[in-house]
C-alpha cells in the first residue's frame, strides 16, 4: 500500500512569566498530527472510495484500516465512526474530482485526507465532533464540542457550533472568500486557537456570534477579529494580526503576539501585559529601531524560544512599560538605550533580549564602510554572518531568500546598482567566503565561495575567476572571466535584454550550462581551459556562437517549449564545436562541427555524406538499455533520444558510442574493443575505415552473439496507434501517434506516418476540417526490415470550428432620424478567421425587409455568418432600434453599453440585456470548466481604449476589484459606463491518461481489474499503473488485430459501426456537431444500439475523449448484439 509523508504539527501554548517574554504558560494541546502518523504507520488508515456506478461510498479495496462507518442514501451522509479515514476519488478532470457526499465525523473518528466538494460543487457540510487532520473542504465544516482542526484548507466557512463545550483549532487554513468569515463561532464554551492561518477575505477572520471565551496561542489572522455583541473572554497570548479586533475591551487581555495595523489595533480599555504593536498607543513604550530594523516574535515556545520570527522587519515597535522583550535586529548592536542610560541586554543567535522600562529605546548600530572578510568566511561587523551590514555599495543579510530556491535562506552579499567592487582589492581572511552573491553593480576579482553567484538583471562581471561548489545564475552580462560552477544557468529570470556570457571559461564540474530559452540567452566566444576535463554538456534553448576551438563542452541543440510554454528553435552560429546534438535546432553561420549528431537527417544541417549508426541490444535489454547512450563522449541529447538509429556527419576518423552492454560485432565482423565508461555502461570506439564503412557508410553495431542476422519484416500487431485527440479545426496539424507495444521482441527504427485526403497524399499531418485516412511504414534496423503497419481502421474527421462571436464589432445606425436613406448595421469581423459571408436581417413585427429600413418605427435585427471550409456558420448578434420621425424629438433613453464575453457564462439581473446594460448593473462571469487540455488562467478585459486593470472595475459593495480578482474562476463587477469585451483567458497542457472517473457509467481502475479481468492485482505506487496495463492489455486481445485503439467518441463510433457491417440508423443521422454523413449514421446508429450515451440537444460531441474502460464495454456489448467476434 502506498505510504504518504505527514508532516508532524505539534502546536505549543506559550507561558506568561515577567522575563524573559510575555507569553502564558499552557498545557500541551493534544498530539493529533502524531496520533495520523502512528494510524498510517501501522497501516491503520481506512481509505474510502465512491462507487463509479451509483456514486455511493465504497468499502476500503485495499483491505486495509480498522475504520467502521455507516452511510445514509436519503440524506446522503457518510458517517465516520471510529478510526483514521481517507476519502479517496481518482477522477481525472478537475470538475468531478470529488466526494460529492456530506460527513459526519464523531468523537473516535479522524479525517485524515479528503477534497469535499469543488469550486463547481460547494454544497456539501462536514459535520465535525473528532478531528480533522488533512484536506480541502469547500461547503461548509461545522465544529460540535469536542471537535479538533489540525490541519486542512477551508474554502467554505468553517462554523463553530458546540454550545458550552470546548473546539481546539491547532493549523490549518481557513480562506473562505464570500462575503462571511474564514471561522464563525456561533456557539462555545472556550475555543482554543493554536495555529493556522485566518483570511476570511470579505469581512473578518474570526467572526464570533456566542462564545464564553477565546484563548489564542498562535495563527495568523490577516482580516479583523470580531465580536459583535461584546460579551466574550479574548485572551492573546501569541500570534500575527494585521487587523483591528473588535471586542470587548474590559474582557480583553493580549499577554503576547504582533499587532501590525497603522491604527491602534485594541479597544481602548484592553488590558495589554505584552506583545508587539507598529502602531502608537497610550501607555506603551516606544522603540525606535530605524538604524537597524528589527523582527519581531510571532509563536513563542513554553521555555520562551521564539519558533517563528515575522516575515517583515520593523523600524519602530511599541512594547508595555517593565516587560522584557526579546527582537531580532538585520544589524549588528553598537547598543540599546534609554534616555541617556544604556541598557543592559544578551544577544544569542542574532536576536537580543532586554528590558523595557517606561522611556523610549533607541538601536545604535554598528558602523561599517569598507567590505572586510573575517576568516570566518563572513563580512566584518556581522558576527560570523549572524547580523546584517551595510557599507559603502554593498549590504549583506544573513536570512536572505534565494530566488531560486525559494525555501531557503541565504547568507547573501549584495552589490548595488551603480556600484564597482573589485574582490582582488578586498580583505580577505578567510580564502573562500561562506556567502552567496548577488550583483546589480559591477564586480571583478578573485572570489572563492561556498555559495552561488546571481549576477541580476544590468549588473557586469568581467574580468573575474569565480569558483564555487554551487551554481552561477546570470540575467546580466558575464565577459572575460573564468567560471568553476556546478551549474552555470544563462538567462534565468527573463531579463529585459538577453543575458550574456561572452569570452569566459565555462569550466563546469557538473552536468550541465543551460542557455535557457525564454529570452534567447547568448554564449558568444566561450571556451574551456586549458586542462579541463568535465564532462558537462550545454544544454542550449537560446544562441551559441562564435565558439573558441578549446570549447570541449558539446552542445544538445534541441527545440522545445520554454518557461512560459512558447516554442523556440535554438541556434548555433559560427564558431568551433566538438560534439553537437541537433534536433529541430538553426544551425548558421557556417561553424566547424568535428560531430553533428541527430536521429532524423533533416537535422544534419544539409549534409549528404553521413554515417548510419544501427545499434541491436541484447535481447533481455530493458528501457534506456536498448538505446544508444551517447556519441563520442556526450549523454545529454543522445540518451534523451531514445532511439537505436543515429546518423553522425563527422570530419574525425573515428567514432565512439556509448551503450549498455558491449559491442561483440560491427557490420557482421567480431569486435572486441568495448571498455568501461561508467559503472553502467561501456564505450566502443570504431574505425571508420574498417568493416565496409567507407563503402556503406552504415554501422550496424550488436551486442549480440549472432552479428548480423537475415532480417525480419516489421509486425503491425507490434504497434499501438492513437488517433488525435482534438479533432475540432485550430490551425493546428492533427497527428498520428504511434508506438512500439512492451511487448514486441524486435527493434524498430522511426515510424513514418503519411496521410492521404481522397487518396492524394499530403505534405504532413492534415489542418483542414475533412475525412482523412493514414498509412504507417516503419523504417529498417540492424534487426528488423521495418514495412508497412497500418491499422485496419486508419480513417478519422476534422471538424469545424465554433463561431466565436467576440470576432465582430457591430454597429448599429447613428443617425435615427428619418431622412429618407436606410439605417443600416455595420459588420466588421476583426479577426484573421474565414466566417463566410456576413448578412444582416432587419425585421419590422416579426416580417422580414427587403434591406435596411428607411421609415420610422422599431426594428429588430439579426447579423448571421453563413460559415466556411473552416468554420460553421451561426448568429453573430441581434439587436433593435427605432427610426424616428423628422421634427419630433423622443425621450432621450437611458445609456446603456454593451458587454461582450467570451469564454464564460453570464448570470445578469433580471430582463436585463448583455448589448444593452446600464451603468451600475451588477454582472457575474463564470469561467467554462477546465478541460483535460485547457485551464482557466485569468480575466482578460478591455474597453475602446484599450485593456482594464481590476481597479477600474468596481465590486458589488463599490470598492475597487483587487488583481486577485482577475485570477479567480468567478468575476462579480459593477458594469461602468462603458462598452466591454471580457475574455477568460486559458492556458494549454498537456496532460497523460488517467484513471477513468467520469460518471457513474466508468468503472474505477480497482473494479475494472476485478470485473473485466477476473483476478487480483497487486498495485506498486498507484491505481493508474495497474489501469493502464490492465485496460491495455485486454484491449490488445479484444479488438481486431492491428485495430488502433479509439480515443475519441467519433473514432469509438465509427469503429463499432463498421465492424457491425455499417448498418442504417432508424433515426435521421442529423447531428449540428458532424458534418460527414458516414461519421453521422456511425454515430446515430451507436447511440441507438445503446453503445454510447446520447449527449442530446441534437450533438455528439464527436471529439471527446473517451477512456480504455468505455472502449471495452463498448466493444463488449457490441458482442452480446452479436455483431462482433
Amino acid at each position: 500500500m502506498q505510504k504518504r509523508l505527514i508532516s508532524m504539527v505539534l502546536a505549543l501554548s506559550m507561558a506568561l512569566t515577567a522575563m524573559p517574554l510575555p507569553a502564558l504558560a499552557q498545557s500541551a494541546p493534544p498530539d493529533t498530527a502524531s496520533a495520523a502518523a502512528l494510524a498510517e504507520e501501522n497501516d491503520d488508515v481506512t481509505d474510502i472510495f465512491p462507487d463509479d456506478w451509483s456514486g455511493k461510498p465504497a468499502g476500503d479495496p485495499f483491505g486495509g484500516g480498522k475504520g467502521s462507518w455507516s452511510y445514509d442514501e436519503t440524506s446522503n451522509t457518510l458517517t465516520l465512526k471510529d478510526g483514521t479515514f481517507r476519502l479517496r476519488n481518482y477522477g481525472y478532470d478537475s470538475y468531478n474530482n470529488c466526494i460529492q457526499w456530506n460527513v459526519k465525523i464523531e468523537p473516535n473518528a479522524t479525517l485524515q485526507e479528503a477534497r469535499i466538494g469543488s469550486e463547481y460543487h460547494n454544497g456539501y457540510t462536514v459535520t465535525n465532533a473528532g478531528t480533522i487532520s488533512g484536506g480541502t473542504f469547500y461547503g461548509k465544516v461545522i465544529c460540535e464540542a469536542g471537535a479538533v482542526i489540525s490541519g486542512g484548507t477551508f474554502k467554505g466557512n468553517a462554523i463553530v457550533n458546540a454550545a458550552g463545550g470546548k473546539v481546539t483549532i491547532e493549523d490549518g487554513t481557513f480562506e473562505e472568500g464570500s462575503y462571511t468569515s474564514g471561522v464563525t463561532v456561533k456557539a462555545a464554551g472556550t475555543l482554543t486557537i493554536n495555529g493556522g492561518t485566518f483570511k476570511g477575505k470579505r469581512t473578518c477572520s474570526v467572526d464570533i456570534d456566542n462564545c464564553e471565551k477565546i484563548v489564542i496561542n498562535g495563527g495568523s489572522f490577516e482580516s479583523s477579529l470580531t465580536d459583535l455583541k461584546r460579551t466574550t473572554e479574548t485572551i492573546i497570548n501569541g500570534g500575527l494580526f494585521n487587523d483591528k479586533l473588535y471586542v470587548a475591551g474590559d474582557k480583553c487581555t493580549v499577554n503576547g503576539g504582533l499587532f501590525t495595523t497603522e491604527d491602534d489595533p485594541l479597544p481602548e480599555d484592553a488590558t495589554v501585559k505584552g506583545g508587539y504593536f507598529t502602531a502608537e498607543r497610550d501607555d506603551l513604550v516606544a522603540i525606535d529601531a530605524a538604524s537597524a530594523p528589527v523582527y519581531a516574535p510571532v509563536a513563542v515556545a513554553m521555555n520562551g524560544t521564539v519558533n517563528e520570527w515575522s516575515a517583515d522587519a520593523y523600524g519602530t515597535l511599541y512594547v508595555a512599560p517593565n516587560t522584557s522583550v526579546t527582537l531580532k535586529p538585520t544589524r549588528k548592536l553598537e547598543s540599546v538605550s534609554s534616555g541617556d542610560n544604556e541598557l543592559n541586554y544578551t544577544a544569542k543567535d542574532g536576536a537580543v533580549s532586554f528590558t523595557v522600562g517606561t522611556e523610549a529605546v533607541q538601536f545604535n548600530s554598528v558602523t561599517v564602510e569598507e567590505l572586510v572578510i573575517e576568516k570566518n568566511g563572513f563580512p566584518k561587523g556581522t558576527d560570523g554572518g549572524v547580523y546584517g551590514a551595510k557599507g559603502n555599495g554593498w549590504s549583506f543579510e544573513p536570512n536572505h531568500k534565494h530566488a531560486e530556491l525559494f525555501t531557503n535562506d541565504v547568507p547573501t552579499l549584495t552589490i548595488e546598482k551603480d556600484a564597482v567592487l573589485d574582490f582582488d582589492k578586498v580583505t580577505n581572511k578567510a580564502g573562500t567566503v561562506k556567502f552567496a552573491v548577488e550583483n546589480y553593480g559591477t564586480f571583478s576579482g578573485t572570489l572563492n565561495s561556498t555559495r552561488y553567484v546571481y549576477n541580476r538583471e544590468g549588473g557586469v562581471i568581467t574580468d573575474a575567476k569565480l569558483n564555487s561548489p554551487q551554481s552561477l545564475y546570470n540575467d546580466g552580462l558575464v565577459k572575460d572571466s573564468v567560471l568553476c560552477f556546478d551549474y552555470i544557468g544563462n538567462g534565468w529570470r527573463d531579463p529585459a535584454q538577453p543575458a550574456t556570457i561572452r569570452n569566459s571559461a565555462l569550466d563546469v564540474t557538473g552536468y550541465s550550462v543551460v542557455n535557457m530559452a525564454s529570452n534567447r540567452a547568448v554564449l558568444d566566444g566561450c571556451y574551456n581551459s586549458a586542462g579541463y576535463t568535465g564532462t558537462a554538456v550545454i544544454q542550449n534553448g537560446g544562441t551559441v556562437k562564435n565558439s573558441k576551438s578549446t570549447l570541449k563542452l558539446p552542445v544538445k541543440n534541441t527545440a522545445g517549449y520554454d518557461g512560459n510554454a512558447e516554442p523556440y528553435q535554438p541556434i548555433i552560429d559560427g564558431g568551433e564545436c566538438t560534439v553537437v546534438y541537433n534536433e529541430g535546432g538553426i544551425i548558421q553561420g557556417s561553424p566547424t562541427i568535428h560531430a553533428l549528431v541527430a536521429k532524423d537527417t533533416k537535422d544534419l544541417n544539409g549534409a549528404a555524406d553521413y554515417y548510419t549508426l544501427n545499434y541491436a541490444a541484447p535481447a533481455d535489454a530493458e528501457y534506456a538499455e536498448k538505446y544508444i547512450n551517447g556519441i563520442n563522449g556526450m549523454m545529454e541529447g543522445v540518451w534523451d533520444a531514445e532511439t537505436s538509429t543515429l546518423y553522425v556527419d563527422t570530419d574525425l576518423n573515428t567514432i565512439s558510442v556509448i551503450t549498455h552492454a558491449p559491442i561483440k560485432s560491427v557490420n557482421g565482423v567480431a569486435y572486441g574493443g568495448s571498455v568501461r565508461y561508467d559503472t553502467e555502461r561501456y564505450t566502443s570506439t570504431i574505425d571508420l575505415s574498417k568493416y565496409g564503412i567507407p563503402q556503406t557508410h552504415i554501422l550496424n553495431l550488436s551486442a549480440t552473439d549472432e552479428g548480423v542476422a537475415a532480417l525480419p519484416d516489421a509486425d503491425p500487431a507490434d504497434f499501438a496507434f492513437a488517433l488525435p485527440n482534438d479533432l475540432t479545426y485550430n490551425g493546428n496539424p492533427k497527428r498520428v501517434e504511434v508506438d512500439v507495444k512492451d511487448n514486441a521482441t524486435k527493434k524498430y527504427g522511426d515510424v513514418t506516418v503519411t496521410y492521404k485526403q481522397n487518396g492524394v497524399a499530403l505534405n504532413g499531418a492534415p489542418i483542414e476540417p475533412g475525412t482523412y485516412t493514414f498509412t504507417a511504414n516503419v523504417e529498417a534496423t540492424a534487426t528488423c526490415a521495418g514495412g508497412d503497419v497500418t491499422p485496419k481502421y486508419n480513417t478519422f474527421t476534422i471538424q469545424k470550428a465554433a463561431l466565436y462571436p467576440a470576432d465582430f464589432t457591430v454597429t448599429e445606425p447613428t443617425d435615427l432620424t428619418y431622412n429618407g436613406s436606410a439605417k443600416e448595421v455595420t459588420v466588421k469581423n476583426t479577426s484573421d478567421k474565414d466566417y463566410g459571408e456576413i448578412t444582416v436581417t432587419y425585421k419590422q413585427n416579426g416580417e422580414a425587409l427587403n434591406g435596411a429600413p428607411t421609415e420610422p418605427g422599431e426594428y429588430s435585427y439579426t447579423v448571421t455568418a453563413a460559415g466556411s471550409a473552416r468554420y460553421v456558420g451561426g448568429t453573430v448578434k441581434t439587436g433593435s432600434f427605432r427610426i424616428t420621425k423628422t421634427g419630433t424629438t423622443d425621450p432621450e433613453p437611458e445609456k446603456t453599453y454593451q458587454l461582450t464575453v467570451a469564454g464564460a457564462d453570464i448570470t445578469l439581473p433580471e430582463d436585463a440585456d448583455a448589448s444593452a446594460l446600464k451603468a451600475g448593473q451588477l454582472v457575474s462571469l463564470t469561467a467554462y470548466p477546465d478541460t483535460d487540455t485547457v485551464h482557466f488562467a485569468q480575466w482578460g478585459v478591455s474597453g475602446a481604449d484599450g485593456a482594464l486593470s481590476p481597479a477600474d472595475l468596481m465590486d458589488a459593495a463599490d470598492e475597487p476589484l483587487t488583481e486577485d480578482a482577475f485570477k479567480q474562476r468567478t468575476l462579480t463587477f459593477r458594469m461602468p459606463a462603458k462598452s466591454l469585451t471580457i475574455t477568460a483567458e486559458t492556458t494549454t497542457v498537456e496532460q497523460p491518461e488517467q484513471p477513468p472517473q467520469e460518471d457513474s457509467t466508468e468503472y474505477s481502475p480497482l473494479q475494472t481489474v476485478g470485473i473485466l479481468v477476473g483476478t487480483t492485482a497487486m498495485f506498486a505506487g498507484c491505481a493508474v499503473i495497474g489501469y493502464e496495463f490492465v485496460t491495455g492489455s485486454i484491449l490488445a486481445d479484444l479488438l481486431p488485430k492491428g485495430t488502433a485503439i479509439p480515443s475519441t467518441r467519433e473514432q469509438l463510433a465509427v469503429l463499432l459501426w463498421s465492424t457491425a457491417g455499417k448498418p442504417e440508423p432508424t433515426a435521421p443521422a442529423v447531428y449540428s456537431d458532424v458534418a460527414e454523413p458516414d461519421t453521422a449514421k456511425a454515430a446515430r446508429w451507436a447511440v441507438e444500439a445503446g453503445l454510447l450515451p446520447d449527449m442530446g440537444e441534437g450533438v455528439f460531441t464527436p471529439g471527446k475523449r473517451v477512456t480504455k474502460v468505455q472502449v471495452i464495454r463498448a466493444w463488449s456489448q457490441l458482442k452480446k448484439l452479436g455483431l462482433a467476434k
